[in-house]
């Protein structure tokens, strides 16, 4: 989990909000101070949207879309690290090379943005009210507390133990060490030398935690309740995103994120190797080796319990909590269907068709971002914890093991965009207004 602080605001306004503006023209009629107000109206939204966790292609054409409504023929270029906006024709083109710099997801701000570029792109506002609105949708507001954080990365990971039937000191042992993570993160956040290695840490932290636990305090299924900890940190969504940027062909964004994934999956998978050798525990089981069925009252409650998590994990609004309940739900009900009537490889591509044609719905009815609807259903699809086992077995010294849960983790990944593109095409177009 990535926190969001004044500073992290402060740098997405930087670039582009301090910078002169240049004039720009597709229109020579209009007024030097208002082509450079067009100018920095898109280099803001599309550095605040690159910020927040839009995909490449997605605020590709948003800014594209402003961009023509105001009048201003608009080409923008986007990878995860750099955007490259060009505007206007001939000798009055103009381009500027931006920087974004991530301050994790955050669908609150997304909804904000998002219904400012909808009110630009529809003519209600300008370009100049428009950059007082992305100004204001960015100002400081205070970070969430780490008592939050450590709580709801302990309900994420009790929540999918019990949904896997891992008994119940497995649960306590499971959300202990997702706490341990988060504290962990928290404080590498603060510290400017420790920011890089925040992951690695907590892996390292977090493995040698539930080795710890199930050598002092009883035994439990270490290397589950170290994946449960850790899964907010699991790349998969990441993941999932490049496969998709890919699919939408740009492709120089997606293979860029996709590297980065894998990174993070190397570096967790070594740390949680090197937190295991430290206690001096080998030889884990990769899978539960006692089940527990539990009431459905009882996954209910941790359904609810992961909503409000998540809700603090992607900085959501509060009235977004039954959508986000409702997401997860979704997902977690269709992939299995999908797994007992389609098969188990069509588990993923059943569960983010239908969490994609609830996203589309939700946006078309209500305005808001699709995401606020798509990603926490998502989340509990995406394949992180399948290429973490198989980047265990590697560091295990079982290579075969190890291919196969990487191959998996693609197969996985392909298997959601795949669900998320047909949801696409097979939802009917929203009817057109004038």
């Amino acid at each position: 989990m990535t926190v969001l602080d004044a500073p992290a605001d402060a740098a997405v306004l930087h670039h582009a909000a301090d910078a002169p503006a240049p004039p720009t023209a597709a229109d020579p009629d209009a007024p030097r101070a208002e082509r450079g107000h067009r100018f920095v109206f898109l280099a803001m939204l599309a550095e605040a949207l690159a910020s927040y966790g839009l995909a490449t292609h997605d605020l590709e054409d948003a800014v594209e879309r402003c961009g023509a409504r105001l009048g201003i023929v608009t080409h923008v270029s986007a990878t995860p690290t750099s955007i490259v906006l060009m505007v206007g024709e001939g000798d009055e083109e103009r381009t500027r090379l931006i920087l974004p710099e991530s301050a994790g997801v955050n669908l609150a701000r997304l909804t904000e943005l998002s219904r400012v570029a909808r009110a630009v792109e529809s003519g209600q506002t300008s370009a100049r009210v428009g950059i007082e609105a992305i100004r204001a949708a960015l100002k400081a507001r205070p970070a969430p507390s780490l008592l939050s954080e450590s709580l709801g990365a302990a309900a994420i990971a009790a929540v999918i133990l019990l949904i896997l039937g891992a008994p119940v000191p497995d649960l306590a042992a499971g959300a202990a060490v997702g706490a341990i993570v988060a504290l962990t993160l928290s404080v590498c956040s603060r510290l400017t030398r420790l920011a890089r290695l925040g992951a690695f840490l907590a892996a390292v932290i977090g493995a040698a935690s539930a080795a710890l636990l199930h050598r002092h305090a009883g035994p439990i299924d270490v290397f589950p309740v170290a994946l449960a900890g850790l899964l907010p940190l699991l790349p998969g969504l990441s993941l999932t995103i490049a496969i998709g940027e890919v699919a939408a062909g740009s492709l120089v964004a997606g293979a860029s994120r996709l590297i980065a994934a894998l990174t993070v999956l190397l570096s967790l998978g070594f740390g949680v190797a090197v937190g295991f050798r430290l206690v001096g525990i080998d030889d884990l089981a990769l899978t539960l080796q006692a089940q527990t069925t539990y009431p459905v009252w009882a996954t209910a409650l941790g359904l609810v319990a992961v909503a409000l998590a998540m809700v603090g994990a992607f900085r959501a609004r509060r009235r977004d909590l039954p959508v986000v309940l409702a997401s997860g739900a979704l997902a977690m009900f269709s992939a299995r269907w999908g797994a007992e009537t389609l098969g188990p490889e069509f588990a993923a591509l059943a569960g983010a068709f239908a969490v994609g044609v609830a996203a589309i719905i939700y946006e078309r009815l209500t305005r808001n971002p699709a995401q606020i609807a798509l990603l926490p259903g998502l989340l509990l699809l995406v394949p992180g914890s399948v290429g973490f086992r198989g980047v265990h077995s590697f560091l295990g010294s079982d290579a075969l093991a190890g291919a196969q849960g990487v191959f998996t983790m693609f197969v996985v990944a392909v298997g959601i965009v795949t669900g998320l593109l047909l949801a696409s095409v097979l939802t009917p177009p929203a009817p057109r207004t004038t």
